[in-house]
């Protein structure tokens, strides 16, 4: 009797296991495909919260608003937005029953025609990128000859111009030294970028106007003659008065008052190819001054001719 006992508390505990089991793949499967479908009418322009009651209205296609909010999530203001959509949508139509409005889910055959729709839409958004990409490989074949200019004003900007040279990895410089260059606003700062410069072991051509000028970026420290050689352009070789930088690709223009400096960087190959052709030139035809300026520390302006 006992075992007789025991088998069917056995057997009762396998179909209740089995049963939990069966319902719990069902649930499963359910949840599973409530979800795929939700992200099917999304894909076909439907919200979240328009997907999920259009999913839920059509277990229960005939309903009011308050049976509807008995049966989702929804409030019953965001319910009537919702619905709204819906029926923007085709798929959902309201009706009038005496006193109260009925709200009747659709066949889901509607969706072919909402599919069709958007089908057509995308058609012509496709046609429309179509008739752009000629304008656009354009924009970008220009964006590689067409130059990039930057401005930067007052001091602050002014150095962080200066040390734009840093992060484009330029190993090489050339300089126009103004005269007067004492003068001009950012000295200081000048002198400190040129320590960074010297240290970071990049190297640097410049023609200055005058001793004075030259006289910022050469130093009788050892370590800067490596890096540093200086030539004093001619009063025969005439060129403007101005500071320019040229490096990697970029050509650094600073103009301004005595007050303010205002810093123009074009970045354009071959704007900068032709002024470091007109650079190498000028320097070329200059006698150096390097001996004189570093080891002797005087200046000896070369005169042509």
């Amino acid at each position: 009797m006992l075992c007789q006992e025991k088998y069917v508390q056995i057997v009762n505990k396998l179909l209740t296991h089995t049963v939990f089991s069966l319902y719990s793949d069902i649930f499963m499967a359910r949840t599973k495909t409530k979800k795929t479908t939700l992200v099917a009418l999304s894909h076909l322009g439907l919200g979240d919260n328009e997907a999920m009651l259009y999913t839920l209205m059509l277990e229960h296609p005939k309903a009011t608003v308050q049976e509807l909010q008995e049966r989702s999530p929804f409030p019953r203001t965001m319910l009537y937005y919702v619905l709204k959509n819906l029926i923007a949508a085709g798929l959902v139509t309201s009706v009038k029953e005496k006193w109260r409005t009925v709200y009747i889910a659709e066949d889901p055959e509607r969706l072919y025609d909402i599919l069709e729709a958007r089908q057509q839409e995308f058609d012509a958004k496709k046609q429309e990128v179509r008739s752009l990409i000629p304008e656009l490989r354009e924009t970008y074949r220009l964006s590689n000859i067409r130059p990039t200019i930057r401005m930067f004003e007052g001091l602050r900007h002014y150095r962080s111009a200066l040390d734009d040279v840093f992060s484009t990895g330029a190993d090489m410089m050339y300089l126009y030294v103004p005269s007067g260059t004492y003068h001009y606003p950012g000295l200081d700062d000048r002198r400190a970028w040129n320590e960074r410069r010297i240290e970071r072991g990049i190297s640097m051509q410049i023609l200055a106007h005058d001793t004075a000028g030259a006289e910022i970026y050469a130093s009788s420290e050892k370590k800067a003659a490596h890096v540093t050689t200086v030539r004093i352009l001619p009063d025969t070789l005439s060129f403007p008065d101005m500071e320019m930088r040229l490096y990697n690709g970029k050509v650094f223009h600073t103009s301004g008052d005595e007050h303010q400096p205002i810093v123009t960087i074009i970045e354009n190959q071959t704007f900068y190819e032709a002024q470091k052709a007109l650079f190498t030139v000028m320097y070329e035809t200059t006698n150096s001054t390097k001996k004189d300026m570093y080891e002797n520390t005087k200046y000896t302006k070369v005169r042509k001719g």
